[in-house]
């Protein structure tokens, strides 16, 4: 009926004619109740239709009512207003342009006027992003400005966005979307990464940073503020708080120290006084907590605001930011450097969410640009700092109540209104052929809008609707006097329910904004536009590469491996050595890398990013490892594999829900393991379906399924196979995840799948929400006396937990963790803890390591310590004694030739190097005492390590790692292969622990 309903509508809608679709579409738009961001309604409830005429070919419609805003208010209401009914033209199907005339005068409707601003030229080359592209950088030397419209406005002393929120059908616990934040995270996370890769510099009218972590600003002069060499003040205008500092030769330094309020993420920024006796290559480097980056800056050009640097981890203390200067002839300028967001004072509200208007005078711009209203500030903002192109980046509105059906993605530029050739709003931008103002926008507009569209429906929707290349009198493309400039209206956040369409798009317009998968297609687009636009390439960067894997290797070496992109001609390899401290990377040719600058015993986290002609595209999902770096012969290099499962990005699991790193939380628990060695190696859930990881090769799988759901496959259908056929072997298995049971059972209906969940992972299902963040332990059972258990509650820094899932056991298992009421969140069986929320989101990383640990104390608890290659001779005896720790070849061996091998003389506590004295009854001259890797023959009595003693004989689990040593006899190499023989029937009859 729906669909009989809207088919219906649609041809109603076709027939009506043009003037009366304008007075529906008023009528909507008075009936709609938005308000301004002052509270006022956007359209009086007295706003009537007083006259519509065609004139040569466009509706003149004149308004009566419209109410006059206060003159601090009215550029603002006016855009408002504008972009409204523009949207609401398109969602009534009408395609004539429109003029808008007051009734009372027949004056002009939403013009503003503000003055035209003059800025700097536009400079064809620049040297201002870091070089190390070397495959492509099509926007090196271009500075691409970017607005994302709106944000708060002070509302008299309180504060109102400019648009209110609008969630799609079905939304749920989904964010909704306020176009005032939606454009800043488009921005921010997926268009500035994109163009920064492929070498330009970007301009914001905004801030970027979206933590609200409190910002470290350093001026020159302040204590964290350092100089080496013969500075002076600097005698131009300009400087942050008014004045900065100047060097005139080569070898002069300027420093400034950052300490952050707490270690994270952040994007970095810069300031300088330009001039034309400037330095044209200075150099600025960022040391930040991955390592250093470097850029060369021609401080010729407009300097007099917040250069984005990008995003890097920042420790508490440890970081800092350098200006020199290479050999040119120059002053070098140091003036202020930022990092992080923080909050604006004023409105108590995050930096990064503030409108414009807010944003550019804090900047420092000057009188003529601060002096304007929210909308032409921006482009005024622009034209200060100079740029190849503006783009800004919009969502439409309907202007009908609850929202329309109307969707899809229409830009603009600018209609010449004010000028001889004046051109109505809606006019087509074809059609506005003696239109290009400023010169050059017409064909930004053509390209920029061709490629995104193409690029959406390429990667999200081969029906994504193309709502039209169009000109109109926005104030944000108006303003601009010499640089191109475009608005992009990207979809309609109010269409909430799936729209018509033949055949229908996939999603509404709202729940399609909200994907981050969406968002990444439109930021392809847009950069391979411009790219196409400025003639510096056809392509956008290559896409994120899959099927990573981070494995130890028998020979010690950590080897780092991925899947080939199309589009590819080398990848950049990041590591991380904590947290997300990710370093600037390494170029590597091919699919495959060594880690060799990896310490052994060292936890690392992995991603790698295509490069190709477009730049470098979207880092991978992270893995993470830690090197044992041990050459083994009779052992597998690492007893543990983290698994990496969690891929959802959609409407409802944002950024904000998974960035993708999520391994590393896996990471720093395991790091923090005490009383065990755990080695472990790293693989996306890809690289195992396609069997380039084998889960048969580790004692333990840590399966990590997130907020994975029933689109995703928590555990698909071929990893089901694998588990089970794992389980089935020995293995052991820790998976977690919120949405797992729900999967499974409440939405699948495939039989095969709660059988999966009864037999394998040994639970039922009882419900979808525990409603709560705490999980407890029982008073018995395998984690009786570990503390409560809080999951992240969107405060913990790694993400919310929403739906974590209610289970019950099955006869096999038993309860391991319950939430308050008493209902189980964690099962535990032989071989077996499954837990109903994810491991990563267990907050603090103390708690989420405690609990880590008593589940590895539950599947293997025979974990030596002290023995990194596991040939049964501790790290230290082997040290003592001469032998070699990381190499497996020794321990069997017998190098004092009294009959007893090296490995059991390191745990009875006697010398491998000096015979026993009676051929084995009596002691060698031995002092060594064992630390703890097994227990001391004949003494009954465990030595000092206690747990986790290995076996004392060498058959299961005896064997060593390393490479050198002493050379290998006939019964030596004998030894090794009846060890391996052993080993390998270990590893098919282990079971669970007793």
């Amino acid at each position: 009926m729906l669909g009989l309903h809207v088919m219906a509508l649609c041809l109603h809608v076709a027939a009506v004619p043009q003037a009366e679709r304008v007075r529906q579409m008023v009528r909507d738009a008075r009936a709609s109740g938005t308000p301004s961001p002052w509270g006022a309604p956007l359209f009086p409830a007295e706003m009537e239709i007083t006259d519509i005429r065609e004139t040569e070919g466009a509706l003149v419609v004149q308004l009566r009512g419209l109410t006059r805003s206060p003159p601090w208010q009215r550029e603002v209401v006016e855009e408002l207003q504008r972009e409204t009914l523009l949207g609401s033209a398109a969602a009534h199907e009408v395609t004539r342009p429109i003029r808008w005339e007051r009734a009372e005068d027949g004056a002009p409707l939403w013009h503003s006027d503000a003055r035209a601003v003059s800025g700097p030229p536009v400079v064809e080359v620049r040297k201002e992003r870091p070089t190390g592209h070397p495959w492509g950088r099509p926007l090196a030397g271009r500075r691409i400005a970017l607005s994302a419209g709106h944000g708060w406005l002070d509302n008299g002393g309180s504060w109102s966005t400019q648009r209110v929120r609008w969630a799609f059908t079905g939304c749920g616990a989904c964010r909704g979307i306020t176009e005032d934040f939606f454009t800043a995270e488009l921005v921010t996370g997926h268009v500035i990464p994109l163009l920064e890769n492929m070498g330009a510099t970007v301009v914001l009218v905004r801030e970027p940073d979206l933590s609200d972590a409190t910002e470290t600003l350093v001026d020159n002069g302040d204590a964290a503020y350092g100089e080496t060499g013969t500075w002076a003040d600097g005698t131009a205008t300009g400087g942050w708080d008014g004045d900065y500092r100047a060097y005139p030769g080569v070898d002069g330094v300027a420093r400034f120290d950052v300490a952050v309020g707490a270690p994270g993420r952040r994007r970095a920024s810069a300031r300088y006084v330009h001039g034309t006796n400037r330095n044209t290559s200075a150099v600025l480097t960022l040391h930040h907590a991955g390592g250093n980056r470097v850029f060369n800056i021609d401080q010729t050009q407009t300097g007099t605001w917040w250069m984005d640097l990008g995003e890097a981890f920042f420790d508490v203390e440890g970081a800092w930011l350098t200006w020199s200067a290479n050999p040119a002839a120059g002053y070098l300028v140091a003036d202020a450097v930022k990092v992080g967001g923080g909050m604006f004072a004023a409105a108590r509200k995050p930096f990064w969410q503030m409108a414009a208007e807010s944003y550019v005078p804090w900047s420092g711009a000057p009188a003529d640009v601060t002096a304007r209203g929210d909308v032409t500030i921006r482009p005024a903002f622009v034209q200060h700092v100079g740029a190849d192109v503006y783009v800004s980046i919009h969502a439409n509105a309907s202007g009908v109540a609850g929202g329309s059906s109307a969707n899809g993605i229409s830009t603009y530029r600018y209609s010449c209104w004010a000028e001889t050739a004046q051109y109505s709003d809606h006019t087509s931008s074809a059609g506005a052929a003696a239109c290009d103002d400023p010169p050059g926008s017409r064909e930004l507009l053509d390209t920029v809008h061709a490629a995104v569209l193409a690029r959406l429906r390429q990667d999200w929707d081969p029906n994504y609707r193309d709502r039209g290349r169009l000109v109109a009198n926005f104030g944000e493309v108006r303003e601009l006097t010499d640089i191109p400039g475009i608005l992009i209206e990207t979809g309609f956040f109010d269409n909430l329910e799936n729209p018509s369409g033949t055949p229908p798009p996939r999603y509404a317009d709202n729940r399609t904004l909200h994907d981050p998968r969406w968002r990444d297609a439109f930021a392809h687009g847009l950069a391979e536009g411009l790219a196409r636009y400025l003639g510096a390439g056809t392509q956008a960067p290559p896409l994120r590469p899959t099927g990573v894997r981070a494995v130890n290797q028998p020979d010690g070496t950590l080897r780092v491996a991925w899947d080939a992109v199309t589009g590819a001609d080398a990848y950049r390899v990041y590591v991380a050595r904590h947290e997300r401290a990710w370093d600037e990377g390494a170029v590597v040719n091919g699919m495959v890398t060594v880690l060799a600058d990896v310490a052994p015993g060292e936890v690392v986290a992995v991603r790698v990013a295509a490069l190709g002609e477009g730049g470098e595209g979207f880092p991978s999902q992270a893995v993470v490892a830690r090197r044992r770096g041990a050459h083994l012969v009779a052992h597998a290099p690492a007893e543990l594999l983290v698994l990496q499962a969690y891929d959802r990005r959609d409407a409802w699991v944002q950024t904000v829900d998974n960035d993708l790193n999520h391994a590393v939380e896996h990471a720093e628990a395991l790091r923090r393991v005490t009383g065990m060695d755990v080695y472990f190696d790293g693989a996306l859930d890809e690289a195992v379906e396609q069997g380039a990881v084998s889960l048969s090769d580790y004692r333990v799988v840590d399966f990590a399924a997130g907020k994975d759901s029933a689109q995703d496959e928590s555990v698909s259908t071929a990893m089901q196979g694998l588990l089970r056929a794992y389980r089935d072997a020995g293995g052991g298995l820790f998976i977690s995840g919120e949405e797992i049971g729900y999967d499974l059972v409440d939405v699948s209906t495939d039989p095969a799948d709660e059988a999966f969940l009864s037999e394998v992972l040994l639970a039922t299902y009882v419900a979808d929400d525990a409603e709560t963040y705490i999980m407890q332990a029982p008073p018995t059972g395998p984690f009786s006396g570990l503390a409560d258990l809080m999951l992240d509650d969107g405060t913990g820094g790694v993400y919310e937990v929403v739906y974590p899932d209610v289970m019950a056991p099955t006869a096999d298992a038993e309860v391991a963790l319950v939430y308050p009421d008493g209902r189980a969140a964690a099962v535990a069986g032989a071989g077996l803890v499954f837990l109903g929320a994810p491991l990563e989101a267990v907050v603090p990383v103390s708690s989420r390591a405690a609990l880590l640990e008593r589940v590895l104390r539950w599947l293997v608890p025979e974990l030596s310590t002290g023995d990194t290659d596991l040939d049964g001779a501790s790290d230290a005896c082997e040290t003592a004694y001469g032998l070699d720790p990381l190499s497996d070849v020794d321990g069997p061996l017998d190098a004092d030739g009294d009959g007893t091998s090296n490995a059991v003389e390191c745990q009875r506590g006697t010398s491998p190097v000096a015979a026993e004295q009676d051929g084995g009854t009596l002691p060698d001259a031995g002092t060594w005492t064992d630390a703890g890797n097994a227990q001391d023959s004949g003494s009954g009595q465990p030595d000092p390590g206690g747990a986790g003693d290995a076996p004392s004989s060498p058959s299961c689990g005896c064997g060593t790692t390393g490479h050198g040593g002493t050379p290998l006899s006939t019964a030596a190499l004998v030894l090794l292969a009846v060890a391996a023989h052993r080993r390998k029937a270990c590893r098919r009859t282990s079971s669970a622990p007793q």
